[in-house]
């Protein structure tokens, strides 16, 4: 395994179980997050093992740790708010 596959499989590793920790807050949430991961994961998969010659590889490597880092800020950033609002809900 490449140190690239690494970062990959650990940026979704995290990704799903963030993704899991957000279905006991909003189960809608969750599942929409579960749907566009596997439709951005596919089309960067398919396109970085079919299209990959001439130094391509990495721009499909580079597409999918953007896609899987903006996707894990907007899931962290949720959870941060929903465990907020029930901390806050908790002290009333």
């Amino acid at each position: 395994m490449t140190e690239d596959q690494m970062y990959l499989l650990g940026s979704v590793l995290l990704l799903l179980v963030l993704i899991a920790l957000s279905y006991r807050s909003n189960r809608r949430f969750g599942r929409i997050n579960t749907i566009v991961f596997i439709i951005y994961a596919t089309f960067i998969t398919v396109m970085g093992l079919n299209y990959s010659e001439h130094g391509k590889a990495l721009v499909w490597l580079f597409f999918g740790l953007f896609f899987l880092a903006v996707h894990i800020a907007v899931v962290s950033t949720h959870l941060i708010q929903y465990y907020r609002k029930k901390r806050e809900r908790e002290r009333n």
